[in-house]
């Protein structure tokens, strides 16, 4: 049975609901460095998603693709603020119907020992409003072991947002890796919302250079499906 960790994450909320100035203060750092993604819209963080198989077992995802020289009069969907290499604001911009883009939303990546926790906050509103979070827990070797995400709702209680804890869209993905190969093996995942959850179970097959070659489904009956082949552009090292 999957731990949605709500308590924790509805604690995340109400630690960082009205954080939004101090974080942006990254954006005052010197040695920043950009990088552009086109695509991915449908994905948490686009490219730089944190599930390592989400744009495979849920139809309709993709990643989308690093842009290196991005053209002016072709706007991206992702900016990402990267320094010394690594992941720390992550832009997504929205498009109008004449085509110009303006900034939806800027998620800011804190990372804590094993932890890393996403705070993705709408940028549409006269004050940004904490929007999305996700929680992302690894290994002492680095491999993702957890993926969470969380819509938070809020209320207004005395002119007052405050967190309303009925009613949350969560969702995960617990990991499990081969003992002797540490390639993935199987993915649980799942999603909670009031008082209904759902769980799906996938096991996973390599080829002979480790990347990720097909999947197969559990049914409820406890019986697999045929096997499904990756999408060569989406067989990765997992």
């Amino acid at each position: 049975m999957l731990d949605f960790e709500e308590d924790y994450l509805i604690s995340l909320c109400v630690d960082y609901r009205d954080s939004f100035d101090k974080l942006n203060r990254r954006m005052d750092e010197t040695g920043l460095t950009k990088e552009y993604g086109r695509g991915g819209s449908t994905l948490h963080r686009g490219f730089y998603c944190p599930s390592p198989v989400k744009d495979i077992i849920v139809g309709g995802c993709d990643r989308g693709r690093l842009v290196h020289k991005p053209k002016s009069d072709l706007p991206v969907d992702y900016v990402y603020f990267k320094k010394e290499g690594k992941l720390l604001i992550a832009d997504n911009n929205a498009f109008r119907s004449d085509n110009t883009f303006f900034l939806d939303g800027r998620e800011f990546i804190v990372d804590n020992n094993q932890e890393s926790i996403g705070l993705s906050y709408n940028m549409t509103w006269n004050t940004p409003r904490l929007s999305f979070i996700s929680l992302c827990r690894y290994d002492s070797t680095g491999k993702i072991k957890k993926y969470l995400t969380m819509l938070p709702r809020f209320t207004v209680d005395d002119g007052k947002f405050i967190i309303y804890k009925k009613e949350i869209d969560y969702y995960c993905e617990q990991y499990s890796y081969n003992e002797q190969t540490g390639l993935l093996e199987s993915v649980v995942n799942g999603s909670k919302y009031d008082k209904y959850i759902s769980e799906d179970f996938h096991r996973f097959f390599h080829d002979e250079t480790g990347r990720l070659l097909s999947y197969q489904y559990r049914k409820t009956n406890g019986e697999y499906t045929h096997v499904f082949m990756i999408a060569k552009r989406k067989r990765r090292m997992v």
